[in-house]
């Protein structure tokens, strides 16, 4: 039993967390699968620059995505996640690509703006078992209009929120002392939302100005985490998100228990990464879901599928990390275009 003063941790179905609650982590857990580039948003902080020609080539056919996971539940994994480029919501084929997953036994775990997720499409979502992580940077329309880079778009994602909130009540669920959702808003922190995610009595020490946002909105219903920002990319020349040392060091310490949903209880993996296979949209072996500037150097699926390239990533990795220190995020790592080029030198 929980002490009365305490409230139940919300965990997300199929983040890492949740997997090693339920059983514990095992050595793969997540096929990352990237659908080709659609995006009807230009968000300030996207770290794909080039992302609408970061593929070349025949995106794999539903026929090779349906084998990819077979393949992975094969071997062993527990979910597929959608992410990486673009807004998923937009490609048709997305509706069969869950449903499959839903079939073959994964959990389709799906990273989206939230822009699309109307009554039906969430109705089908919450039908199918997927978990949605909805990126909201700001309750604030102004602030969240210009991260997004898309005027009109805040009084759209807010009713929608309202939509999924209400479809998906019915999935909630308790694992241990744990409180499963199937549904996430994650926070991009930044210079333009911190007053949003912490209180201002945390930043200021002002004893009478309590105010979470975020928290609040959030309330039983949504798992709440936030990501520092990934300054490659469009990120690298928005101002934003240059947060100093000293400011990621306090929100590392003030959102302690909001860690990215990927993020080993060790704290120091993606399990994305670690315990994951990424694959871009037309085959190619990526590194990470985001690490487009991988593509074309670790091999691609259609050679040998998942159980030819298993550990290549991950080994690469290590040695990298090995000779430049560790970071839990390769994006994240400030060496990350060094360890690009050293891909590219191997191949």
């Amino acid at each position: 039993m929980l002490p009365e003063n305490r409230k139940m941790e919300k965990l997300l179905v199929g983040s890492a967390r949740h997997l090693e609650v339920a059983g514990g982590l095992r050595g793969l857990e997540y096929l990352m699968l990237n659908l080709p580039y659609a995006c009807n948003y230009r968000c300030s902080k996207c770290c794909n620059d080039r992302r609408e020609t970061a593929d070349s080539g025949d995106a794999l056919s539903l026929f090779e995505i349906s084998q990819l996971m077979e393949e992975a539940k094969d071997l062993g994994m527990r979910v597929l996640v959608i992410a990486g480029e673009g807004e998923p919501l937009l490609d048709v084929r997305l509706p069969e690509v869950v449903r499959k997953a839903d079939e073959t036994g994964l959990i389709p775990y799906i990273f989206t703006n939230g822009s699309r997720l109307d009554k039906d499409f969430s109705q089908f979502l919450k039908n199918h078992n997927a978990s949605l992580v909805i990126n909201v940077d700001s309750l604030r329309k102004k602030t969240y209009e210009e991260l997004a880079g898309t005027d009109g778009s805040f009084d759209d994602v807010i009713e929608n929120l309202k939509v999924v909130r209400d479809a998906f009540v019915e999935t909630y669920s308790q694992i241990e002392h744990y409180g499963l959702r199937r549904i996430a808003i994650n926070a991009v922190v930044s210079k333009r939302n911190m007053l949003e995610i912490f209180t201002r009595k945390q930043l200021c020490g002002e004893e009478d100005a309590i105010i979470q946002p975020f928290q609040d909105f959030c309330g039983d219903d949504f798992v709440l985490v936030y990501n520092l920002p990934i300054t490659i990319g469009r990120a690298s020349a928005d101002r934003n998100f240059d947060l100093s040392d000293a400011d990621k060091e306090l929100v590392h310490r003030l959102l302690e228990d909001l860690v990215p949903l990927g993020t080993r209880s060790d704290g120091i993996w993606c399990a994305y990464m670690r315990n994951g296979i990424s694959v871009g949209a037309t085959g190619e072996i990526l590194t990470c879901a985001y690490s487009l500037e991988s593509a074309g150097l670790l091999g691609n699926v259609r050679e040998g599928g998942l159980k030819g390239h298993l550990g290549v990533a991950n080994s690469v990795t290590d040695n990298f990390y090995g000779r430049n220190g560790h970071s839990r995020c390769i994006l994240r790592h400030p060496c990350y275009g060094k360890f690009i080029q050293e891909l590219q030198v191997l191949k």
